[in-house]
């Protein structure tokens, strides 16, 4: 991108401190508003394409036309997305990555005025991006870019435009600072909320939407939902760790260095005797330590280089689409030659200056006897060494402890004998005529009588993935609310897992999907909303969604680790304690759920993409 430090992110807060996407009027009036110089409008969702006759789930990128324009970014071949292309009854139109121009094409020039099917709409091939460009979306490259269109049904968790979170990214006006830019926009900002209110928000929603705030940041770091918030801090801690290791290890080479240097004194003074100058004395120590520093540094960038690739190849699996680039940039060779050069003059090119220092005393002492290091360099070395080989067990210990821990911890669920599976469909699947009624049934029927298979059930999203989003929950004609992290389930997800019910009974897969919805929380919801009264027939409200302000509770289950399996106080987090399993029972929509398999025996197994047809 075309100076990225001139990118801001805007973003909207609401009461409860998180943050959310801009709706698309209001996007509109702030481009109208001319505040900045240019503003973008995207989102990063995930779609089934059909591409010359390859079907497959990938990432892409739907943008407001003038988003190219706002990223700076050039075309490799034909053009980009323009302000035409986003406008009502424009064709649609689509941007290749120089990756999948590449990967599907061969990069050829023919690929202009081909056609791909994106979620059953026919799109044709109008240019192709630079090849440093792959997205906004940090670790998950971008494959395709087309314009909002409201031809394309993305599915029941993707709205209509005009009720569409996006992703907001400005360029400022030459000369423009952020701080006056986000002035400006906090002052517009409640005519742009008031005048953005999309009439389908009434009572609470509304409200709540307009008192939501606007936030600017930097936007020069793209997009991360995933691998920041739930990396930075694990990667902090071990840098710290290597840093003690390194530490470690370089006393424990000074060590040796001081120790045969002090083998070498006699050696030392009678060459001095003989004229040498201290920087001769040296030369051997420092093509021992200059070597070994050359070895090392080999080393270590191969293995670093190996185990990422190992790491990122395992965790991908996981992932659809996850590609993260390891190879060592250079920032990351400058950091490590840098630190390099620290430990070699603090480590080594200063002992032996040390060591090679010759005295009178010494010089006179040299025929008799061997003087020995009584400056303290060498006690000070092994003190050293000795602390921090103590604080490196220390920390081994701990975290040992800790995995121990980890591992003993209750999750209240059973995961020995189960799998997970993703459905993916192919494009336009959800718009033929699709029932969800129907085909979820059997599914979950077809998927129950394979051999092996316990049970079977359908979540979204998917329990121990990490992707729970808690949401302000309460009981109907009541002021008390509680955070609650939701989980779209059907009846037999609580077999399934093995979470026992304490009250009442779980969905009843014949209920009429269009009637009252029903919902079946943990103890610690009840115990939070009801105290020591029986929740089953009382009704809560859950989210803004008008569809979920009268949900009645037919069960009440044993609290469980549906979010990840690491140990937190559950009497102390409101997130973790007030886990609501909630059924829809049978999507007519598209939804994103996952296959939840308990299976007779203990086995391993790989993710798994299943197509639907």
């Amino acid at each position: 991108m075309r100076e990225p430090s001139t990118l801001v992110r805007i973003a909207t807060v609401g009461v409860d401190g998180r943050p959310g996407g801009v709706l698309g009027p209001a996007v509109d009036l702030i481009r109208e508003e001319r505040l900045f110089d240019r503003v973008c409008g995207l989102l990063a969702p995930g779609a089934t394409v059909d591409i010359n006759g390859h079907v497959a789930p990938v990432n892409t990128h739907t943008f407001t036309g003038d988003c190219f324009a706002t990223l700076g970014v050039r075309a490799a071949l034909g053009r980009l997305l323009t302000a035409d292309d986003d406008r009502p009854g424009a064709a649609n139109v689509v941007v290749l990555s120089y990756d999948a121009w590449r990967q599907h094409f061969g990069g050829s020039p023919l690929v202009l005025g081909t056609t791909i099917n994106i979620e059953g709409a026919t799109f044709t091939v109008v240019g192709v991006t630079e090849s440093s460009f792959t997205g906004l979306q940090i670790g998950f490259p971008t494959q395709l870019f087309w314009a909002f269109s409201d031809r394309v049904n993305l599915g029941a968790g993707i709205p209509r435009r005009s009720l569409l979170p996006m992703e907001v990214f400005a360029r400022l006006k030459p000369g423009g600072a952020v701080e006056a830019a986000t002035a400006r926009l906090q002052a517009l900002w409640p005519q742009v909320r008031e005048a953005s209110v999309p009439p389908q928000y009434v009572g609470v929603q509304r409200a709540r939407y307009l008192q939501r705030r606007i936030l600017v940041a930097s936007g020069s770091t793209g997009l991360d939902y995933v691998l920041r918030p739930r990396f930075q801090t694990p990667l902090v801690v071990l840098l710290a760790v290597c840093g003690v290791v390194l530490l470690v290890m370089s006393v424990n080479v000074a060590s040796l260095l001081l120790a045969r240097a002090a083998r070498r004194r006699r050696g030392v003074l009678v060459r001095y005797a003989l004229g040498a100058s201290r920087w001769r004395l040296i030369q051997d120590s420092l093509a021992e330590s200059g070597l070994l520093l050359a070895g090392g540094f080999i080393g270590a960038m191969m293995l670093s280089y190996w185990v990422d690739k190992v790491l990122v190849s395992l965790y991908s699996g996981t992932m659809v689409g996850l590609t993260i680039d390891v190879a060592p940039d250079g920032r990351v060779l400058a950091f490590t030659v840098v630190l390099s050069a620290i430990a070699f003059v603090v480590f080594a090119v200063a002992p032996a200056f040390k060591v090679s220092g010759v005295d009178g005393a010494a010089l006179n002492a040299a025929s008799t006897r061997l003087i020995g290091d009584r400056r303290g360099l060498g006690k000070a070395a092994i003190v050293a060494q000795a602390t921090l080989t103590i604080v490196l067990v220390s920390l081994g210990s701990l975290f040992v402890g800790l995995l121990k821990e980890l591992r003993a911890t209750p999750l209240g669920v059973a995961v020995d004998h189960g799998i997970g599976l993703q459905l993916a469909a192919v494009p336009g699947g959800y718009q033929r005529g699709f029932s969800g009624s129907t085909y979820y049934r059997a599914l979950l029927e077809g998927v129950a009588s394979l051999p092996g298979v316990q049970s079977s059930a359908l979540s979204h999203p998917f329990p121990l993935g990490g992707a729970l989003s808690a949401v302000r929950t309460g009981v109907v004609g009541s002021d008390r609310e509680i955070d609650v992290e939701q989980v779209l389930v059907t009846d037999s997800i609580f077999a399934t897992m093995q979470i026992p019910f304490v009250l009442g009974a779980s969905f009843d897969r014949g209920d009429d999907p269009n009637g009252a919805r029903t919902g079946v929380v943990s103890e610690s919801v009840a115990r939070a909303l009801f105290g020591s009264a029986s929740p089953i027939g009382r009704s809560i409200h859950v989210g803004v969604n008008p569809l979920n302000q009268a949900v009645r509770i037919v069960g009440v289950v044993r609290d469980a680790r549906i979010k990840g399996v690491r140990p937190r106080d559950i009497r102390a987090s409101s997130c973790e304690r007030t886990a609501t399993l909630r059924s829809w029972r049978w999507p007519s929509r598209r939804s994103c759920v996952e296959p939840v398999v308990n299976t007779r025996s203990e086995f391993v197994c790989s993710p798994t993409w299943w197509t639907c047809r």
